[in-house]
């Protein structure tokens, strides 16, 4: 009795920080598409669905974020009808270098680390051709992280990204 009791405590405290991770602008890992609707107004589905490599879902997103000067896309990720992640990218008619994304990346690093510290991980390759740029920060929880990558003068990508650290 006393061994099943310990496994039923530790499989609850193996997933209730699941539900509890905090993810972007008051989102939590875990929450249904009515919960997120419920805290996030102005909520749209969806128009290009995208999928991760694991079959996690673009389902819903918000056509305009306003986050360090610029207009952002934040897409909610669902996989077996929880969220997992969000993305925030810039939209697809602002097509620039990576070069002129530089400033804005430097903004948001810099706006970022006043909310949440150093970056416990940076990556930055400035190779004439290929060039990548990389910022994570990790907490317990959550895991936050903006990306930027380009090829020469073709355009470039940026997004910020909200994840829950699985507690395994």
């Amino acid at each position: 009795m006393k061994a099943l009791l310990l496994s039923l405590l530790s499989l609850a405290a193996a997933t209730m920080p699941l539900a509890a991770q905090d993810l972007w602008n008051g989102t939590k890992m875990g929450m249904s598409e009515a919960e997120l609707r419920a805290k996030v107004p102005g909520l749209e589905v969806a128009k290009e669905p995208a999928e991760l490599f694991d079959g996690t879902k673009a389902k819903l997103m918000l056509p305009k974020v306003e986050i360090g000067g610029e207009s952002f896309v934040a897409n909610f990720y669902f996989k077996e009808e929880k969220l997992l992640q969000v993305m925030l990218t810039l939209p697809n008619k602002q097509e620039r270098t990576f070069d002129q994304l530089v400033p804005l990346i430097d903004t948001l690093v810099a706006d970022l680390g006043k909310k949440h510290g150093k970056p416990t991980e940076t990556k930055r390759d400035d190779n004439p051709v290929r060039k990548f740029a990389s910022y994570q920060w990790t907490t317990k929880t959550t895991r936050l992280s903006v990306n930027s990558g380009g090829v020469d003068r073709l355009p470039a990508f940026l997004t910020i990204t909200y994840q829950g650290v699985s507690s395994k």
